[in-house]
């Protein structure tokens, strides 16, 4: 994607998922080779759970060596466990690298204030990934959506920051559904978003996955769900063309 002709997006990838700086290090100057625009970081691999946040700054500081001549990101990742960055690490980490992306995944608008205060003046930017208090962190100064639900209907997320903007009330509205309708992030993903995108918006590809038994795990009335959101999702986009 990243070499396509003309490029008609932001391309932001990740390969960092090894315990050790050096291998960390290596994962980061191959993906950076392909092209990208951005690399985004994991915080949890920069330290154990039990290390504190000054080994996180060290090794972050070893790491993004490999990738000096790129914008960097940084993905609160809950697996294999959720790591946290406090206003002051992200200020100690702006000394450390270019880094303008943060995937914030607290659910949490005054946690996302506090950062987003710390972070006031820079280019370091705040991306909510929880569908449910998405219109409230814009209302307090967050970027944008970065989320599991963007491989459902990403048109709606848009559509959102579009109204937001605008100061439509229709905000609320579409807040509602795309909020409630995040609790398919806690169904059996990522076989529903594969069978949302393959089967119901026509893409023609399957709903198997490594790591989850759709036979099992993905029975007719999970998919029923799926079916219901999508008709809902028809819906709204249907009323949003006729005005």
């Amino acid at each position: 994607m990243a070499n396509l002709p003309e490029k008609e997006m932001t391309i932001l990838a990740s390969g960092h998922t090894a315990d050790d700086v050096l291998t960390q290090q290596r994962e980061a100057e191959a993906i950076a080779s392909t092209g990208i625009d951005s690399y985004v970081f994991i915080a949890n691999r920069f330290a154990k759970e039990d290390e504190g946040d000054d080994v996180l700054l060290k090794n972050a500081a070893k790491v993004v060596k490999a990738v000096p001549n790129l914008p960097l990101g940084v993905y609160e990742c809950p697996y294999p466990y959720k790591r946290m960055l406090n206003p002051k690490v992200m200020r100690d980490l702006l000394e450390i690298g270019d880094f303008q992306f943060l995937k914030d995944t607290t659910c949490d608008v005054a946690k996302m204030d506090e950062k987003i205060k710390a972070m006031k003046g820079t280019n370091f930017k705040l991306f909510n990934a929880n569908s449910a208090t998405l219109l409230e962190s814009l209302e307090i100064g967050a970027n944008g959506f970065s989320g599991v639900m963007a491989n459902f209907h990403p048109e709606l997320y848009q559509d959102l920051y579009q109204l937001f903007l605008a100061k439509d009330p229709k905000a609320e509205l579409l807040q509602d559904f795309i909020g409630f309708y995040s609790v398919a992030e806690c169904q059996i993903y990522p076989v529903n978003a594969k069978y949302y995108l393959g089967t119901l918006e026509g893409l023609g590809f399957g709903f198997h996955t490594r790591t989850r038994n759709p036979a099992v795990e993905f029975p007719r009335n999970r998919q029923l769900e799926m079916d219901q959101m999508w008709r809902l999702t028809q819906l709204w986009k249907k009323q949003k063309m006729h005005g």
